[in-house]
């Protein structure tokens, strides 16, 4: 068990100690712990600034036949235009869609992967 000291002031100190002499709680820490869990019961718990419409964007792409580290790319990259914009982000086959798409186009146009590279790797 991790251990966790507080400082109070003498009335707070002095309140907690009688409260154990009462018999009330075996000790300080038990009083501590009890007045913790009662406050995470009734406290909702925090969630993470994330949109319902991410949430289910994450749930997608875990089910796209992707390896891992793409799936965790894609994620990050509609994550990241998510927040950019005010309306919610594409869905990750709209991207994929699109960037397909923008590769098939490029391709058409005599724009080779390896031309593109160059272009944008220099």
């Amino acid at each position: 068990m991790a251990t966790l000291n507080v400082s109070l002031p003498d009335n707070l100190k002095t309140y907690v100690a009688q409260r154990v002499r009462n018999g009330e709680y075996s000790n300080a820490s038990d009083y501590i712990r009890t007045l913790i869990r009662k406050d995470r019961e009734q406290t909702p718990p925090v969630a993470p600034d994330i949109s319902p419409q991410l949430l289910e964007e994450a749930t997608r792409i875990q089910a796209l036949p992707l390896d891992t580290e793409s799936k965790r790319r894609l994620l990050a990259m509609y994550a990241m235009l998510e927040k950019k914009r005010q309306a919610p982000a594409p869905s990750a086959e709209s991207i994929i869609q699109g960037l397909q798409d923008m590769g098939e186009e490029a391709q058409r146009n005599g724009l080779t992967p390896d031309i593109l590279d160059d272009i944008l790797h220099g």
